[in-house]
């Protein structure tokens, strides 16, 4: 007869044990182990699990308890990120599109110009270039993304404080982990770089020509300023891929040196003209000229004069040579008709002194060649006497007197022509000298001007091609100015993360999983009945026992 005993093993499952009597036969005792080997334990069911859950009831109360209150430390001490928005909206086709008043001016209609999805696929990439963040990060510095404020309220300063520390924390396990090679080196704005181009989105709005930006930054002003950058930047890049602006920097970059050679041109020509005087080169020219001829023909007169009382005194010459020196007369006195015939010629030069001074001026050639002469003849009259004696036997011989008279006139004028001649020939010369510095300055002058002219006019043309070139660049900005922002950047009221709500119930659904893992866990590491040896331990030697689940058996 078999006897069965309950137990109830660490599990808190009840066991039957059953225990042949000492009279069993073997084949029993063989079968009874052999249902030992086949029913073998099993784990425990969801009613059980349950069980256990409610046997630790206060930690699943106090771990989302905890959760929580980390939930709202951990709000506190990080910083909200919050989305800055902006639209833009893009009207392709009006760069192609003709004027409205064409249809009026020409009579013509106006074919509209076709969009495509292209276009507007294209704005999204070039607003995707990292170029643009680049240059939006290095703009504004290191400073407007690393400057904290400084922390007033004590809950300012703990966070400032734990902020500090986890950055630090982030810094040194960021450089020992640079150092061994598992990340990149990177500078401060390479970060920022990085963090603005994971934070920054740029989004077609379906079926539509709208793009939507949207940018995740911690401070919602410094977020707006970021995204108004990083617009411009884009209408930049924009406005130098759609615009040729080569011609107009040509011609500001050719005008500069254009104008200042057209400043030294003037300036040499001016120069040259001062050292002209107040005259032109014609106006000095013709009055050089017409005084060069008025000396020539006073050198030609004179010249003529001169060989005229050449050859009269040597007709003089050959008359005294065959004139006696005395002739006959009575011895009586009378006055000298020499020194008359002298003294009435001193006369003639003075009256015709008056007339040259009056003509010519008081220096001219003219008057100091009488001067000269009159001067001449009054010491010649100082030297013959007033009175002559006649004698009865030998006269002078008037005939005589009178050759010599005019050989003396004729030898004066000879010297004062000769003279004069000189001072013309002088004259003409000087006059020829300042005539050629004269054409020499003008030829000078003259190129002077036509480089002027040309540069004044190769100036103009430059500046008429920059005018025309800023107008057809104005155009051209005009033209396509199709991309307008409908909605300026704008940050969110409520920051975007940390979501209080999402983060609570994840926080509390975390700890409630987590505390009854652990109270499974627990659970499962005691002791409990697995194989026939553990149901043996709880025995005495010599007896057969088989454990047997209540649940499926009577």
């Amino acid at each position: 007869m078999k006897a069965i005993f309950q137990h109830k093993g660490p599990n808190r499952k009840n066991m039957k044990i059953y225990v042949p009597k000492d009279n069993a036969s073997d084949a029993e005792a063989q079968e009874h182990a052999g249902n030992l080997a086949r029913n073998l334990w099993t784990p425990p069911d969801a009613f059980r699990l349950l069980t256990a859950l409610m046997s630790h009831a206060i930690w699943l109360i106090l771990a989302p308890i905890a959760a929580v209150l980390l939930t709202f430390l951990y709000i506190q001490i990080s910083n909200p990120t919050y989305e800055i928005g902006t639209q833009i909206m893009v009207r392709f086709g009006q760069e192609l599109a003709a004027p409205a008043t064409v249809s009026t001016q020409m009579d013509q209609q106006v074919i509209p110009i076709s969009k495509r999805l292209e276009d507007t696929t294209a704005e999204v990439q070039i607003m995707k270039d990292p170029l643009l963040i680049r240059q939006v990060a290095e703009e504004l510095g290191e400073d407007f993304f690393y400057a904290t404020p400084e922390p007033v309220t004590w809950l300012q300063k703990i966070k400032h404080s734990v902020s500090q520390f986890v950055r630090n924390t982030k810094e040194s396990i960021r450089n020992a982990m640079v150092k061994i090679g598992v990340l990149p080196k990177l500078s401060k704005m390479d970060r920022v770089i990085l963090f603005l181009q994971s934070s920054l989105s740029v989004e077609h709005v379906t079926r539509s020509d709208v793009i939507e930006v949207k940018l995740d930054y911690p401070d919602p002003d410094l977020g707006e300023e970021i995204l108004r950058r990083f617009i411009a930047k884009y209408f930049e890049k924009r406005e130098r891929i759609y615009r040729n602006d080569l011609i107009p920097e040509f011609f500001s970059e050719e005008l500069a040196p254009l104008k200042a050679e057209l400043k030294r041109a003037e300036d040499d020509y001016s120069e040259a003209q001062n050292r002209l005087k107040a005259w032109s080169v014609e106006d000095q020219r013709r009055l050089r000229v017409q005084r060069r001829e008025e000396l020539s023909q006073d050198l030609e007169t004179t010249l003529s004069t001169l060989t005229v009382a050449k050859e009269r005194l040597n007709r003089i010459e050959r008359a005294l040579a065959q004139l006696q020196e005395f002739v006959p007369s009575s011895l009586s006195l009378h006055s000298n008709p020499i020194r008359e015939e002298l003294e009435l010629k001193l006369i003639e030069l003075e009256l015709q002194l008056g007339f040259d001074k009056r003509k010519f001026g008081d220096k001219s050639q003219q008057v100091l060649g009488l001067e000269k002469k009159i001067e001449e003849l009054r010491a010649y009259i100082a030297d013959q006497p007033q009175l002559t004696q006649n004698e009865d036997v030998k006269k002078t011989n008037p005939l005589r007197e009178a050759f010599l008279k005019q050989k003396l006139d004729t030898e004066l004028l000879i010297s004062t022509s000769e003279v004069h001649s000189q001072t013309l020939r002088s004259e003409l010369a000087r006059l020829d000298k300042e005539l050629s510095d004269i054409d020499q300055a003008g030829l000078l002058l003259v190129r002077k001007l036509r480089e002027v002219q040309r540069l004044r006019r190769k100036y103009e043309r430059y500046q008429k091609g920059l005018d025309e070139a800023r107008i057809t660049d104005a155009i051209s900005k005009a033209s396509i100015s199709n991309v307008v922002v409908i909605a300026e950047p704008k940050g969110g009221i409520a920051p975007v993360k940390p979501r209080v709500t999402r983060l609570l119930a994840v926080a509390i659904l975390f700890s409630l999983a987590l505390a009854s893992g652990l109270i499974l866990l627990i659970d499962s590491l005691r002791p409990k009945i697995r194989t026939n040896r553990d149901i043996a331990d709880y025995v005495e030697d010599g007896v057969i026992v088989r454990a047997i689940a209540e649940r499926g058996r009577t």
